[in-house]
């Protein structure tokens, strides 16, 4: 596993590796965690998204309303969140079994009110396994 980490820029809310290469047949550990400066934002719901550059697919999402809904997608047996009871703040989700089709851009999106949307960007890479 290859990463190259994200460091917190002046007015950054969502943190994630910019970069991460996994291998086919292995796990993989995509960050995503929001970082509130405003003590008066409440988050209301976090997503991830995937795309390539022919589609896109939202992966899962979480809502205080309503939970956790894991969408049907071809990831949908093989991600969950890295921790099991979910903090809303640390989203970082764990990937099983890298196919090659894995490979995109994975996006982490907090909505918060009152200051809106923020989102972090992965760039995941995949190679063939050792």
């Amino acid at each position: 596993l290859i990463e190259n980490r994200c460091g917190i820029l002046h007015g950054q809310k969502v943190v994630t590796d910019l970069k991460v290469t996994g291998y086919q047949g292995h796990d993989v550990t995509l960050l995503c965690q929001y970082i509130n400066g405003n003590t008066e934002d409440k988050i209301l719901q976090m997503q991830w998204t995937w795309q390539n550059e022919s589609s896109k697919y939202e992966i899962m999402d979480f809502s205080m309303d309503h939970g956790l809904s894991l969408h049907d997608t071809f990831l949908k047996d093989r991600v969950h969140f890295r921790k099991s009871s979910l903090p809303i703040y640390e989203a970082s989700i764990i990937i099983k079994d890298v196919k090659m089709s894995d490979q995109g851009v994975y996006s982490c999106a907090y909505t918060t009110f009152p200051s809106g949307s923020h989102t972090g960007q992965t760039s995941f890479t995949v190679l063939e396994g050792t």
